[in-house]
Protein backbone atom coordinates (compact mmCIF):
# COMPACT_ATOMS: atom_id res chain seq x y z
CA UNK A 1 0.00 0.00 0.00
CA UNK A 2 2.67 2.55 0.81
CA UNK A 3 4.75 2.19 -2.17
CA UNK A 4 1.11 1.65 -4.69
CA UNK A 5 -0.59 5.03 -3.06
CA UNK A 6 3.23 6.68 -3.36
CA UNK A 7 2.35 9.31 -0.65
CA UNK A 8 -1.02 10.68 -2.41
CA UNK A 9 -2.81 10.17 -0.11
CA UNK A 10 -3.66 13.43 1.69
CA UNK A 11 -6.36 15.16 4.04
CA UNK A 12 -8.84 17.73 2.03
CA UNK A 13 -10.41 20.41 3.72
CA UNK A 14 -13.51 21.32 2.38
CA UNK A 15 -14.69 24.66 1.56
CA UNK A 16 -16.91 26.01 4.35
CA UNK A 17 -20.02 26.35 2.10
CA UNK A 18 -20.10 22.57 2.19
CA UNK A 19 -20.72 22.49 6.15
CA UNK A 20 -23.87 25.19 5.64
CA UNK A 21 -25.25 23.49 2.75
CA UNK A 22 -24.90 19.98 4.65
CA UNK A 23 -26.55 21.85 8.06
CA UNK A 24 -29.53 23.06 5.90
CA UNK A 25 -30.50 20.13 4.33
CA UNK A 26 -30.07 17.83 7.66
CA UNK A 27 -32.49 20.33 8.94
CA UNK A 28 -34.93 19.39 6.51
CA UNK A 29 -33.77 16.39 5.43
CA UNK A 30 -36.10 16.37 2.29
CA UNK A 31 -34.83 14.10 -0.95
CA UNK A 32 -31.71 16.03 -2.60
CA UNK A 33 -31.23 16.68 -6.79
CA UNK A 34 -26.83 17.43 -7.06
CA UNK A 35 -25.70 19.29 -10.13
CA UNK A 36 -23.81 18.56 -12.04
CA UNK A 37 -25.50 15.12 -11.74
CA UNK A 38 -22.25 13.10 -12.94
CA UNK A 39 -21.33 10.48 -9.82
CA UNK A 40 -17.39 11.42 -10.30
CA UNK A 41 -16.45 14.74 -9.52
CA UNK A 42 -13.05 16.78 -9.61
CA UNK A 43 -12.64 19.44 -7.45
CA UNK A 44 -10.14 22.38 -7.97
CA UNK A 45 -9.47 23.06 -4.08
CA UNK A 46 -8.36 19.21 -3.97
CA UNK A 47 -5.20 18.43 -3.34
CA UNK A 48 -4.76 16.19 -7.12
CA UNK A 49 -6.45 16.01 -9.94
CA UNK A 50 -7.48 12.73 -9.52
CA UNK A 51 -11.51 11.96 -9.90
CA UNK A 52 -12.98 10.94 -7.32
CA UNK A 53 -16.84 9.83 -6.13
CA UNK A 54 -19.30 12.61 -4.94
CA UNK A 55 -18.75 13.02 -1.32
CA UNK A 56 -21.97 15.24 -0.80
CA UNK A 57 -24.61 12.35 -0.25
CA UNK A 58 -22.65 10.68 2.60
CA UNK A 59 -22.42 14.59 4.44
CA UNK A 60 -26.20 14.83 4.60
CA UNK A 61 -29.62 12.90 6.17
CA UNK A 62 -31.55 13.59 3.24
CA UNK A 63 -31.60 10.95 0.39
CA UNK A 64 -29.48 11.72 -2.74
CA UNK A 65 -31.22 11.26 -6.02
CA UNK A 66 -28.55 10.04 -8.65
CA UNK A 67 -29.12 7.77 -11.50
CA UNK A 68 -25.16 6.11 -10.80
CA UNK A 69 -24.25 6.80 -14.26
CA UNK A 70 -20.55 6.58 -14.77
CA UNK A 71 -17.99 7.77 -17.66
CA UNK A 72 -15.48 5.29 -18.32
CA UNK A 73 -13.31 5.69 -21.03
CA UNK A 74 -15.77 8.03 -23.21
CA UNK A 75 -18.31 5.50 -22.74
CA UNK A 76 -20.99 6.01 -20.25
CA UNK A 77 -22.20 3.09 -18.34
CA UNK A 78 -25.49 3.51 -17.03
CA UNK A 79 -26.56 2.84 -13.35
CA UNK A 80 -29.49 1.66 -12.03
CA UNK A 81 -31.14 5.19 -10.94
CA UNK A 82 -33.79 5.78 -13.30
CA UNK A 83 -35.19 8.38 -11.00
CA UNK A 84 -32.14 9.76 -11.09
CA UNK A 85 -31.73 9.75 -14.20
CA UNK A 86 -35.40 11.27 -14.94
CA UNK A 87 -34.43 14.50 -12.51
CA UNK A 88 -30.93 15.19 -13.97
CA UNK A 89 -33.00 15.51 -17.16
CA UNK A 90 -35.53 17.40 -15.53
CA UNK A 91 -32.99 19.91 -14.44
CA UNK A 92 -30.66 20.35 -17.13
CA UNK A 93 -34.00 21.15 -19.86
CA UNK A 94 -35.14 23.63 -17.18
CA UNK A 95 -38.20 21.94 -16.04
CA UNK A 96 -40.56 23.64 -13.52
CA UNK A 97 -39.99 23.60 -9.83
CA UNK A 98 -43.73 21.68 -9.44
CA UNK A 99 -42.13 18.85 -12.07
CA UNK A 100 -39.02 18.86 -9.34
CA UNK A 101 -41.34 18.10 -6.13
CA UNK A 102 -44.24 15.61 -8.29
CA UNK A 103 -40.66 13.77 -7.95
CA UNK A 104 -39.97 13.86 -4.46
CA UNK A 105 -37.18 16.99 -4.71
CA UNK A 106 -36.93 19.38 -1.95
CA UNK A 107 -33.56 19.85 -2.37
CA UNK A 108 -31.40 21.36 -5.24
CA UNK A 109 -27.61 21.42 -5.00
CA UNK A 110 -25.03 22.81 -7.35
CA UNK A 111 -21.24 22.13 -6.96
CA UNK A 112 -19.31 25.04 -9.03
CA UNK A 113 -16.25 24.70 -10.72
CA UNK A 114 -16.30 21.33 -11.09
CA UNK A 115 -16.66 19.73 -14.44
CA UNK A 116 -20.20 18.13 -15.79
CA UNK A 117 -23.18 18.91 -18.06
CA UNK A 118 -25.66 21.81 -16.54
CA UNK A 119 -28.02 22.30 -19.78
CA UNK A 120 -30.15 24.60 -19.16
CA UNK A 121 -30.92 24.30 -15.27
CA UNK A 122 -30.47 27.89 -14.53
CA UNK A 123 -34.09 27.89 -15.66
CA UNK A 124 -34.87 25.97 -13.50
CA UNK A 125 -32.60 27.36 -10.07
CA UNK A 126 -33.95 30.81 -11.01
CA UNK A 127 -37.68 29.79 -10.05
CA UNK A 128 -36.31 28.28 -6.41
CA UNK A 129 -35.64 29.17 -3.24
CA UNK A 130 -31.76 30.13 -2.93
CA UNK A 131 -30.88 29.37 0.74
CA UNK A 132 -27.11 29.42 0.95
CA UNK A 133 -24.86 30.36 -2.23
CA UNK A 134 -21.38 30.63 -2.48
CA UNK A 135 -18.50 30.35 -4.97
CA UNK A 136 -17.68 26.55 -4.43
CA UNK A 137 -21.67 25.70 -3.29
CA UNK A 138 -25.20 26.68 -3.58
CA UNK A 139 -27.97 25.24 -2.00
CA UNK A 140 -31.75 25.54 -3.39
CA UNK A 141 -35.11 24.58 -1.78
CA UNK A 142 -37.95 23.44 -3.91
CA UNK A 143 -41.37 24.98 -3.10
CA UNK A 144 -43.36 22.10 -1.87
CA UNK A 145 -45.65 20.15 -1.71
CA UNK A 146 -43.70 17.01 -2.21
CA UNK A 147 -44.91 13.81 -3.75
CA UNK A 148 -44.48 10.87 -1.37
CA UNK A 149 -42.25 8.70 -2.98
CA UNK A 150 -42.05 5.04 -2.17
CA UNK A 151 -43.96 1.99 -1.54
CA UNK A 152 -47.94 2.43 -1.55
CA UNK A 153 -49.22 1.31 1.62
CA UNK A 154 -50.89 -1.51 -0.11
CA UNK A 155 -47.98 -2.70 -1.60
CA UNK A 156 -46.17 -2.44 2.08
CA UNK A 157 -49.17 -4.93 3.60
CA UNK A 158 -48.17 -7.15 0.69
CA UNK A 159 -44.45 -7.17 1.20
CA UNK A 160 -44.94 -7.60 5.18
CA UNK A 161 -47.58 -10.37 4.45
CA UNK A 162 -44.84 -12.38 2.18
CA UNK A 163 -42.15 -12.03 4.84
CA UNK A 164 -44.13 -13.17 7.27
CA UNK A 165 -45.50 -16.19 5.16
CA UNK A 166 -41.67 -16.59 4.31
CA UNK A 167 -40.61 -16.63 8.39
CA UNK A 168 -43.95 -19.25 8.47
CA UNK A 169 -42.64 -21.91 6.08
CA UNK A 170 -39.10 -21.31 7.10
CA UNK A 171 -40.25 -22.56 10.96
CA UNK A 172 -42.37 -25.19 9.60
CA UNK A 173 -39.37 -26.36 7.90
CA UNK A 174 -37.01 -26.46 10.36
CA UNK A 175 -39.88 -27.99 13.23
CA UNK A 176 -39.36 -31.66 12.27
CA UNK A 177 -35.43 -30.94 12.27
CA UNK A 178 -35.86 -30.10 15.67
CA UNK A 179 -37.86 -32.81 16.70
CA UNK A 180 -35.69 -35.32 15.34
CA UNK A 181 -32.65 -33.41 17.27
CA UNK A 182 -34.59 -33.53 20.63
CA UNK A 183 -35.61 -36.95 20.12
CA UNK A 184 -31.96 -38.20 19.28
CA UNK A 185 -30.68 -36.35 22.70
CA UNK A 186 -33.75 -38.19 24.51
CA UNK A 187 -32.53 -41.70 23.33
CA UNK A 188 -30.65 -44.18 25.49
Amino acid sequence: LAWGVGGRVESVTYPAGWAAVAAGINAEPHPVAVLPAETVRQFPWSPSSIPVLDPFPRWIRGDTVSSGDLRVDGRDVRGDGTRGRHVAELLRTGAAPRELAAQGIGWVVVQSKTPGEQGVSSATLMQLEPVYRDGDIALYRVPGPWAPIGASPGRRVTVIAAHLMWIALLAAGCAPAISWLRGRRHAP
